[in-house]
Order: structure tokens, then C-alpha cells, then sequence
């Protein structure tokens, strides 16, 4: 996954290497087969200029889901301290926003409530932060029976 990320980088003339903290939240992130997902990230992330690598504050601003596992550790950096090294980051597989699903890259019930909170019931914001499309976040709506008007200030 950082092998792809480093690729879709390079060919946006981005730094192809995260942080190593930014980098283990993308590995603890359940992407399975998304690669769109990763494509949505990379140009997001191309969106903000030259800004160096991508690290922990830039997920947090545009990925908040993704970044959570890394913030919610006991040993957590703190914001702005990313450290300087980059992209081999940790191994990981587990938890992350998309436990719960039916599979790594399908967020579960609870990752799409909290997402739809931070978005407060807009269905196209609370995607992005998953990572996902609006139809694919739709469609796992009705599978769970949530409604975003629950969801709505």
C-alpha cells in the first residue's frame, strides 16, 4: 500500500515517502482493494501544494477517521511533531475506523455513525472521511439501517 501510494505520488510530483506516523495510520487504515480510496488521498494531499511529506496533521485535517487509531494510542505524537523520518512505517493489519465490516475495505456500523457525527448527517462529507464513494457510503446506510437525518443538527 505505501509502494502505491509512493507511485501515485511521484506521478503527481509529490513526496513519495509519509511520515512514519502518518504512514502507520495508513497501514492501520483497512483499505482492502480500495484503491480509489488511496487515489482521493494522494490528490487531496496534492491539492495543498508543496508542503513536503504527508504527515499525521494533514490526515487529521482531511482524514480525521483515518488518523484517529494513531491519536487514540497512549503514546500519541503531539500535534505538529511528526517526527522527520519517513514511509517504512510499521507493519500493521487490525482495527482501525473500518473494523466491524464484512471486509477490510467496507466500513462498519459504527465507523459510518461516528463519520456521519463529525459530518453532521452530510452523506458526501462523512464518505470522504471514510474514504469511500456516496453511493458505496449510501448503500452501506440501507444495509445498516442508518438514517443521516439522525445525524442532522
Amino acid at each position: 500500500m505505501l509502494a502505491l501510494f509512493a507511485e501515485l505520488a511521484v506521478e503527481r510530483g509529490l513526496d513519495p515517502a509519509p511520515t512514519a506516523h502518518a504512514a502507520e495510520a495508513m497501514l492501520l487504515w483497512g483499505w482492502g482493494h480500495n484503491v480509489r480510496g488511496l487515489r482521493n488521498l494522494v490528490e487531496a494531499f496534492g491539492a495543498v501544494g508543496d508542503v513536503g511529506p504527508l504527515d499525521l496533521d494533514f490526515l487529521i485535517e482531511e482524514r480525521p477517521l483515518m488518523a484517529q487509531p494513531i491519536l487514540d494510542r497512549d503514546d500519541r505524537p503531539p500535534r505538529g511533531d511528526d517526527g522527520d523520518e519517513g514511509g517504512e512505517g510499521g507493519g500493521g493489519s487490525g482495527g482501525g475506523p473500518h473494523s466491524g465490516g464484512d471486509s477490510p475495505s467496507r466500513p462498519g456500523r459504527e465507523a459510518i455513525i461516528e463519520a456521519l457525527r463529525r459530518a453532521g448527517g452530510n452523506v458526501a462529507e462523512a464518505a470522504r472521511l471514510l474514504g469511500i464513494s456516496r453511493l458505496q457510503m449510501y448503500r452501506l446506510m440501507k444495509r445498516y439501517g442508518i438514517d443521516p437525518d439522525d445525524y442532522r443538527a
